[in-house]
């Protein structure tokens, strides 16, 4: 078995609500966590450019378990 961690996001900015998953994955959660920060902070960055207002902004790292091969 390998643990494996997805960073997950989930994002309101002007009213508007968005869930996000990210394509890659990481074998250690400490990259995951930071991943998630890093994102977070571009959102900020984004939102602010556009002058538009960051309601909500969580972010996590999922783990999951696979058999190997299955990747």
């Amino acid at each position: 078995m390998i643990d494996l961690f997805v960073p997950i996001l989930w994002v309101c900015i002007n009213g508007n609500c968005e869930f996000m998953q990210s394509e890659q994955h990481y074998t250690r959660e400490s990259e995951c966590r930071q991943m998630v920060e890093n994102q977070k902070t571009k959102i900020k960055k984004l939102a602010r450019s556009a002058k538009s207002q960051v309601e909500v902004l969580e972010g996590t790292c999922v783990s999951i378990s696979i058999q190997r091969g299955m990747i």
